[in-house]
């Protein structure tokens, strides 16, 4: 900013006063932006080897694995003499739930007196609730 000759001197001094205020802060505030960014750089410098950080840190500059399998056209399930997963069916369950259909889904009739041409059995094993058994103990005493 030119200064006018013409002004006094007290006035030149506080404007000095006031630039060099100024320029104290400006200092202050370009020495912490600088610690600020030294040690930004050195976050995105470091990597899991040197840091000790988990992987997942990296973030979105992690390189990712490429598989070294061959694509194939068939599905997981679809495996030659593989048998599936599927629950066993038991001689006798211990409690049986029918399913009956009592209208036809196409007509909405009823099919209460007709007999199923066949009956689908699932199985499902669950674990019984646990109970409290209680022993008594009688020891005999004689004399």
């Amino acid at each position: 900013m030119l200064c006018d000759v013409s002004r006094e001197p007290d006035l030149l001094r506080k404007e000095v006063a006031v630039l060099k205020a100024g320029h104290a802060a400006m200092r202050v505030a370009s020495h912490t932006l600088r610690g600020r960014v030294r040690t930004l750089e050195e976050r995105v410098a470091k990597d899991c080897h040197k840091s000790h950080q988990p992987p997942p840190s990296e973030g979105l500059s992690k390189p990712k694995p490429e598989s070294l399998r061959q694509k194939s056209d068939r599905t997981t399930d679809d495996r030659p003499g593989h048998r599936g997963h599927t629950l066993c069916l038991v001689e006798k369950a211990d409690r049986i739930v029918p399913h009956r259909v009592e209208r036809c889904a196409g007509c909405g009739g009823s099919s209460a007196g007709q007999r199923p041409n066949r009956v689908e059995r699932r199985p499902v094993h669950d674990l019984p609730e646990p109970q409290v058994e209680v022993t008594e103990h009688q020891a005999e005493v004689k004399t």
